[in-house]
């Protein structure tokens, strides 16, 4: 695979700022994380909750800005863990 290459892994621990719905079915989670990080377009961001069944396995999800220290994500309600 030609032109790809591996990012390197960041784990860090944040606090959840806003988790709003931008349109129906559609919600935006910015998240204050411990310091300021860059990404690229294309990555996406693992979460995992403590404390919640749903969350014991990270979940993928779509980054859509980053500003300093927050990280926007943008995700669908589709199930137990995105509700």
């Amino acid at each position: 695979m030609s032109g790809l290459s591996s990012a390197a892994t960041l784990r860090c621990q944040a606090v959840v700022r806003h988790n709003r719905p931008v349109s129906t079915g559609l919600i935006r989670l910015d998240l204050e994380l411990e310091r300021p990080t860059a990404f690229l377009p294309g990555q996406f961001a693992m979460v995992n909750l403590p404390g919640r069944r749903a969350f014991t396995f990270g979940r993928p999800f779509s980054i859509l800005a980053v500003d300093g220290p927050v990280l926007s994500l943008l995700y669908r309600v589709v199930g137990g863990g995105t509700r």
